[in-house]
């Protein structure tokens, strides 16, 4: 019990409370908790916006549920929005799970992306647990479950929209040199379709592909321009700390 409510305090920190090890500490002192006849807590509820508890699917995953109502599904009104509500839209996301270290960064990078624009249900395959020894589960170590959220998809521009939270994650992992996992299996059962240019990051709609998928027409960018344009980026910054040195020595001199 002790274990538990230490793990509980740290993750009361708002800087820890979306850390990988941290989170994990928590669900596994639960169970020890549990097998040793005591009562605690099976899920995290601290000051942050998320309640983190259990998948109710299976214990295998921990979930991130957004505390704020959920929108109502609006029926009739958006036809994008009835696509993914009628035909359940979730996103798979890969990480390389033989190299634990490199796997927590991503998770790190794809978790704080997910938080920042406020993704109303996650969950993540919890630590010890590998999905490529689920047959036909592989590449699926962190599920998003788009129709839980009411936001636009295909606008590129609008920066809450899952377009935009897509490319910032594939471009996240790009520039901090994360491998991606293995890719999801593709099945007559369970359709799992490719986004361009994009090794981590799948989709499947789990009843069926509507006759118009909004994200068919999604196209990232690759990792090659990606990396040219941080390159760019980073070159124009070293170039503007040069002026500002000469220009601040410059007027030093006078």
């Amino acid at each position: 019990m002790e274990q538990l409510k230490e793990v509980q305090e740290e993750l009361a920190e708002k800087k820890s409370v979306y850390d990988y090890d941290k989170i994990c500490d928590f669900f596994e002192a639960y169970e020890e908790t549990k097998r040793a006849g005591e009562k605690g807590s099976p899920y995290i509820d601290t000051d942050s916006k998320y309640v983190i508890r259990y998948s109710f699917s299976s214990k295998d995953f921990i979930q991130f549920i957004l505390k704020e109502e959920l929108p109502e599904r609006i029926e009739g009104k958006n036809e994008e929005i009835d696509i993914f509500n009628i035909h359940e839209l979730k996103l798979h996301i890969c990480l390389p799970e033989e190299d634990p270290k490199i796997y927590r960064q991503g998770w790190q990078i794809v978790v704080d992306i997910l938080t920042l624009y406020d993704a109303a249900n996650f969950k993540f395959i919890k630590r010890g647990k590998l999905m490529s020894s689920k047959q036909g589960q592989e590449g699926k170590d962190i599920t998003v479950y788009v129709d839980a959220d009411n936001r636009n998809v295909e606008d590129v521009e609008d920066k809450r929209g899952w377009k935009f939270i897509i490319s910032e994650i594939n471009k996240a992992l790009i520039l901090a040199n994360i491998p991606p996992g293995k890719r999801p299996p593709y099945t007559e059962e369970k359709q799992e379709k490719y986004i361009t240019n994009c090794e981590y990051i799948s989709y499947r709609y789990e009843k069926g592909i509507p006759p118009r998928d909004p994200l068919a027409s999604i196209a990232l960018k690759s990792k090659e321009e990606i990396m040219w344009e941080h390159n760019v980026v980073n070159l124009q910054t070293i170039d503007n700390n040069v002026n500002d040195r000469q220009n601040v020595s410059k007027c030093c001199c006078k």
